[in-house]
């Protein structure tokens, strides 16, 4: 937990239960994880995937007034009957979805149901500087699409970071990936001897 750094152990529908035997009561609780579902959720009661993730709603509901989101939501696509993949551009969405049906619920109004798109975007890296792209129109692979990764990474910081800050994180991260490409030298580095 950020807010005292302990461990939650199990939630229910008004507070946060610690493993210490504390609890922090809640109006609005909001879980967010890694590329897995969190230990946490087996403890929540609720109805899990086999992959350990919360089963949702159309609405992204586990339970009435509790959401769940990216790794730790099992939403099934209801024209493919498949799980959405976890990559960014679905979570992004079901961000947006999710957080418009809690202000929905707040103010007693309907909630609108999560409507996946047909084809999801995406970049993968796959080591030094080469990357594939399906960006639905358009798809492009090595350099290019290594490249268009950066310049999405760019626009990300610049949507959470003041512009100078973003340019500079965003450098750093340029730095580590072409250094870390056994093809490519960075010239400011030093010559190792031979």
């Amino acid at each position: 937990c950020c807010v005292c750094n302990c461990v939650i152990t199990a939630v229910n529908e008004r507070e946060a239960i610690l493993k210490n035997g504390g609890a922090i009561p809640y109006h609005l609780l909001v879980w967010s994880g890694g590329v897995a579902p969190a230990h946490a959720l087996k403890n929540f009661g609720m109805p899990l995937d086999p992959k350990g993730r919360l089963v949702v709603n159309q609405n992204l509901e586990a339970r009435p007034h509790v959401w769940a989101i990216g790794d730790c939501a099992a939403y099934t696509d209801p024209q493919t009957q498949k799980p959405l993949p976890g990559n960014i551009p679905v979570v992004e969405m079901q961000a947006v979805r999710a957080a418009r049906n809690v202000v929905a619920a707040i103010q007693r109004r309907s909630q609108q149901p999560f409507q996946p798109l047909k084809h999801w975007p995406f970049i993968l890296t796959a080591g030094g500087k080469y990357a594939f792209a399906d960006l639905g129109a358009v798809r492009f692979t090595g350099l290019i699409g290594w490249f268009a990764k950066q310049l999405i990474q760019l626009r990300y910081l610049m949507g959470i970071l003041p512009l100078a800050n973003a340019l500079g994180i965003w450098m750093i991260g340029i730095r580590v990936w072409t250094s870390n490409d056994p093809g490519h030298r960075i010239p400011t580095q030093k010559r190792r001897p031979a």
